[in-house]
């Protein structure tokens, strides 16, 4: 019998359209925290990891650091994430309420790669 394992990649922030569509209220379009890592980078990493094994695959150096903390001690993982994820994760940019994808795919909007601005309120 043969088994399945499905790996599972766990990537920082990745610049994708993911970004400019999410719903917001708070008046600025969302962003990723950085780094912000190329699509194709995750996309190498789901590769290798079909290809060659491995069950938990961290993407890129930020996501090998938080997994690390998480593991030594989750309250201090806990602690930085609410200091910082609010601010790291809303750009400087406007964005109106309605503007987003929540409930139907944006027209004509078929692209890979997107805006995950690293400036940040």
């Amino acid at each position: 019998m043969v088994r399945c394992r499905s790996p599972q990649i766990m990537p920082a922030a990745v610049a994708t359209p993911f970004f400019e569509h999410a719903r917001s209220r708070l008046g600025v379009r969302a962003s990723g925290p950085p780094p912000v890592y190329d699509a194709q980078t995750i996309a190498d990493a789901v590769l290798k990891a079909t290809e060659h094994g491995g069950r938990d695959v961290a993407v890129g150096s930020a996501a090998k650091v938080q997994r690390a903390l998480q593991r030594l001690s989750p309250r201090i993982m806990d602690a930085f994430a609410r200091a910082t994820a609010s601010h790291l994760q809303q750009s400087d940019e406007p964005k109106s309420a309605g503007d987003d994808a929540l409930f139907d795919a944006p027209n004509g909007d078929d692209r890979i790669r997107g805006v995950a601005s690293t400036t940040h309120r």
